[in-house]
């Protein structure tokens, strides 16, 4: 397994340190992201992810989807970016599956 450590603009993995579980990233979404977005604010949120997704693959680069993110309030702790980043850019592409962090918000 494994995960992210470093500064999140040149992320690194780290093969000797396990990858945080499922069940920790979906508690994070649920738990931290969930009432700051709101939902009636999920939406609007969806619109701003997908039109970031110029190339309609369901994914955008991990910038956008942080600066995103930090318009409806949620700013991250670099914990907290690295596990989501385990989870939603599992193959290091610099691209964040926003379709399955937007199922994970449902």
């Amino acid at each position: 397994n494994y995960s992210y450590r470093g500064n999140y603009t040149t992320l690194q993995r780290h093969p000797l340190s396990a990858a945080p579980s499922n069940e920790s990233e979906d508690t994070l979404v649920s738990r931290r992201i969930k009432p700051q977005v709101g939902s009636k604010d999920l939406p609007s949120l969806t619109r701003a992810l997908r039109k970031e997704d110029t190339d309609d693959v369901g994914k955008i680069p991990v910038q956008a989807f942080r600066k995103i993110l930090s318009a409806y309030g949620v700013n991250f702790k670099s914990n907290d970016l690295y596990k989501l980043l385990s989870r939603y850019d599992r193959n290091m592409s610099q691209k964040v599956s926003y379709e399955r962090f937007l199922k994970a918000m449902a």
